[in-house]
Parts: C-alpha cells; sequence; structure tokens
C-alpha cells in the first residue's frame, strides 16, 4: 500500500522549468558574459571598418539619336546596368588598376533610393537616385577606389552600349549599299540599251490605238508619277515625239543613276568612318556616350567609419543573448534528461 501511494506521488510531480533555471543561474550567467566578452575582445582587436559612399542620378531615354539613325535601349531600368558592379570580375579589374590591390578586402555595394509612389498610380517608376559604397580596412584607398569604380563603370557600359549600336548601323548600311548596288545595275543596264537605241536612230513605232500599250511598257511604268506624265506629254506632240521619248527616258535615267551613285558613295563613306572608329577604339566620337550622358553625379566619394560604439554596443549584447539562449537550451536539455531518468 505504501509503495503504491510513492508510485503515485512521483507521477504527480512534474518538471520545474524556471526552478531549474534557477538554480543553474550562474552558470547561465558566466557563459552569456563569457560571449560577450568574446564579441567586445573581437570588435576591439579587428581592423577598423571604412567606407566611401558617393551619390549619383541615372536617367535613360529608351531612344537615342545618332548621326547613323535611331537606337532603341534594351533596356531603360538603372538596375539592370548597375548590377556590374557588384560583380567579382568587375572589383578585380577596378582594383587591377590601381595597382593589383587585394581584392579580399574591399567589397562593392549600390542601392537604390526608395521610390514612392501613390496608390492610384498604375505606371512603373523608375529609380534614378543611387549611393555607391566602397567598404574596407584601408582608408587611404577607398576614395579612390569609389571614384575608379565609377568611371570604369561609366566607361565599361558606354562601350557595351556602343558596340551594340555599331554592330545596328554597321548590319543596316550594309544591306543598303548591297541593295544599292543591285538597283544601279539594273539601272546602267537599262541606259546602255537606251543609247543603244538612241545611237542606232531606230525609232519606236506606234499608232494612235497602241498608244496605250506604249505607256504601259517597262520604260513608263519605272518612271515616277510627274515623269511619267512629263513623257507622255512628250509623246502626243510633233513627229519627233518617238525620238524625244526616248532622249528623254535616258536623260531621266542618267540623272537617277548619278543621283543613287551619290547616295551610294555616302553610305560606303559612313560604314568606312563607322568601321574606321571601331579599329581605333573611337565610337565614342561619332556615337557620343549614351550611358555617361544620362549620368549625374551628385556626391563625391565620402570617407566615414563604419565600427562606431553604438553597432559595437549591438554586437555584443546580441552574442550575450545568443549565450543565454545556448545555455539555458543546454541547462533545460540536460536537467530534464535526468528528471525523466530517475
Amino acid at each position: 500500500m505504501a509503495e503504491a501511494t510513492h508510485n503515485a506521488d512521483k507521477k504527480k510531480k512534474e518538471f520545474d522549468y524556471f526552478y531549474t533555471l534557477l538554480l543553474h543561474r550562474k552558470v547561465i550567467i558566466i557563459v552569456s558574459l563569457a560571449l560577450a566578452l568574446l564579441a567586445a575582445a573581437y570588435l576591439l582587436l579587428r581592423p577598423e571598418v571604412y567606407s566611401a559612399k558617393s551619390s549619383f542620378s541615372i536617367s535613360l531615354n529608351s531612344k537615342i539619336n545618332t548621326p547613323y539613325g535611331l537606337y532603341n535601349l534594351k533596356t531603360i531600368d538603372p538596375i539592370h546596368y548597375l548590377n556590374a558592379l557588384e560583380e567579382t570580375n568587375f572589383k578585380k579589374e577596378v582594383l587591377n588598376k590601381l595597382g593589383g590591390i587585394n581584392q579580399d578586402k574591399f567589397t562593392f555595394e549600390f542601392e537604390a533610393e526608395e521610390v514612392k509612389v501613390g496608390p492610384q498610380n498604375t505606371e512603373v517608376v523608375l529609380a534614378n537616385k543611387f549611393d555607391f559604397m566602397v567598404s574596407g580596412s584601408n582608408p587611404e584607398k577607398l576614395v579612390d577606389v569609389n571614384e575608379t569604380a565609377l568611371t570604369t563603370f561609366l566607361e565599361n557600359t558606354d562601350r557595351k552600349i556602343q558596340n551594340d549600336m555599331y554592330n545596328q548601323f554597321s548590319s543596316e548600311l550594309q544591306i543598303q549599299i548591297n541593295n544599292y548596288g543591285i538597283s544601279i545595275q539594273i539601272i546602267e543596264d537599262l541606259i546602255a540599251e537606251l543609247k543603244e537605241g538612241v545611237n542606232s536612230q531606230v525609232q519606236i513605232k506606234t499608232s494612235k490605238t497602241s498608244l496605250k500599250e506604249l505607256i504601259d511598257d517597262r520604260l513608263i511604268n519605272s518612271l515616277e508619277g510627274s515623269e511619267r506624265g512629263l513623257v507622255v506629254s512628250m509623246m502626243l506632240s510633233g513627229e519627233e515625239r518617238y525620238r524625244v521619248y526616248q532622249q528623254t527616258i535616258l536623260t531621266i535615267k542618267e540623272v537617277k543613276l548619278k543621283t543613287m551613285l551619290n547616295d551610294l558613295a555616302k553610305k560606303e563613306l559612313l560604314l568606312k568612318n563607322l568601321k574606321a572608329a571601331k579599329e581605333n577604339g573611337n565610337l565614342s566620337t561619332l556615337l557620343s556616350q549614351p550611358f555617361s550622358n544620362n549620368y549625374i553625379l551628385l556626391t563625391y566619394p565620402e570617407l566615414k567609419t563604419e565600427s562606431d560604439l553604438f553597432n559595437n554596443l549591438k554586437k555584443i549584447i546580441v552574442f550575450m543573448f545568443i549565450g543565454f539562449f545556448l545555455s539555458t537550451t543546454v541547462v533545460l536539455m540536460k536537467s530534464y534528461y535526468q528528471f525523466k531518468s530517475e
């Protein structure tokens, strides 16, 4: 009877979490303080972290006018271009320009200013103000790194867009030149045929009933409205109308040929200059700077320290709470296991 009562009292006994924590409070406090002291020691002994921040604005137009025609940008969202600032290869390129500085000691980061849009606005509003930060432990180099990074970024972005513009315009010019060549060859053949007819004094015989057929032949149909009217009026006047007709067609075609040859020479010169600029790396002289022209530097890089007292205190408190959490978890688990094993 006494043994049954003892077992019943044991089953009614419950694990007291609060009492367990009070019982092991010294261990918990020691662990929490130990982690806080370790964090404080690390923050005091680690090198000071600095950053250089600059601000700029970018507002891109979807269409760019050039001497070679209209170019449509693939995207006008500046963030699509600014992502290159945080790429590893870009950082390596910038630091190599400054004498091969260890890239592990620097971090690149950009932030877009928050865009405030009203609830009724349905249009997409793009950010146009940005901050660029270069962080590291060497304050003497941060400003130079920031400036060099932005300069390199603008040069690279302009070059990429210019190369795309070059591919588009050179391709279009080459197609136009090829089409001119075909058209010129057709006109030259027609002129040669007309000259042969004029020189041989062979007249085109027709009558009033077949006049319509003559007007609709390949020579008449190849003319534009005003030229066609002129030739038809000549055909309807005098006995010499047939010779005048051939001579007029020949003159018109020769003038048109000269015009097309001049246009072809202009196209070929444009293409030649474009290719020469590409080979010499001077595309900006012809195509300007499509990205840099829309870039405005708002503030020059400003050096500041990131490891201030307030931030350090916050980090120490965080580590102390981590120590408290870990120690209480271990104490409760160990005590609960012992309780269950009794």
